[in-house]
């Protein structure tokens, strides 16, 4: 008995030298599925996905690659978020606990550019975001917040104060206008956040209103050049 390279299953499909089904064709082409009620008696809202795996060989050509690689555009845009509970809990405590901070409601945070992906030249800000996540309504003192930012070796303090639109002020609303500075500089740096002060915005935050603040830095950047 030949045991040499057995696996221990039965083929199913013994390979006969002839081209099975749709074999030989290009990939470039349309599918269509058909499934036809008669013929699959079962509920079709079960169905979750439909997978269609296309097993494929090609020839390698140098001169499309190199033209792949001189029209691929370098630019690379994404966002990058930061939760003010998660990724600066000395900064949240601050926020929370006013009565026993140096700066109450005053906070700093820094991101460097670590804190973004890496083998990226020419790094900026193009939009800035700020939510406040809540488990109530803030009172009616919290109804701006100021945030300013100055970028690693630099000594421009840019920034202000904005109000925000169902908990949220964004460079991409009308209430995100006095943030527009911060736009085109890199987003290594210092950023301090302030909120209105007030009796009314300290028992909320101490009866738990206030679970999170989220800084969304949308970049863009030039990727690194591919190899001819």
């Amino acid at each position: 008995m030949e045991t040499m390279n057995a696996r221990g299953v039965f083929d199913f499909e013994p390979h006969t030298g002839l081209r099975d089904a749709f074999e030989g064709q290009g990939v470039d082409t349309t599918w269509e599925l058909r499934m036809p009620k008669p013929a699959n008696p079962f509920d079709f809202s079960t169905i979750a996905d439909v997978l269609l795996t296309i097993d494929y060989t090609a020839i390698d050509s140098a001169d499309l690659r190199a033209r792949v690689v001189r029209e691929l555009d370098r630019t690379q845009e994404g966002e990058r978020g930061f939760s003010l509970r998660q990724d600066f809990p000395d900064a949240w405590w601050d926020l929370t606990n006013p009565d026993a901070a140096d700066t109450p409601l005053n906070v700093s945070l820094g991101t460097r550019a670590l804190d973004f992906p890496v083998n990226l030249a020419e790094l900026e800000i193009t939009q800035i975001a700020l939510a406040l996540i809540t488990e109530s309504d803030p009172p009616a003192p919290l109804s701006t917040l100021t945030l300013h930012f100055r970028a690693d070796g630099g000594t421009a303090v840019l920034g202000g104060t904005a109000a925000p639109v169902d908990k949220v002020v964004s460079t991409r609303r009308s209430n995100g206008g006095p943030w527009l500075p911060i736009t085109g500089k890199a987003p290594a740096g210092t950023w301090r956040l302030q909120l209105p002060d007030s009796e009314d915005t300290r028992e909320w935050i101490a009866q738990g209103g206030l679970t999170d603040i989220l800084l969304v830095i949308s970049y863009r950047a030039r990727t690194a050049a591919w190899p001819g």
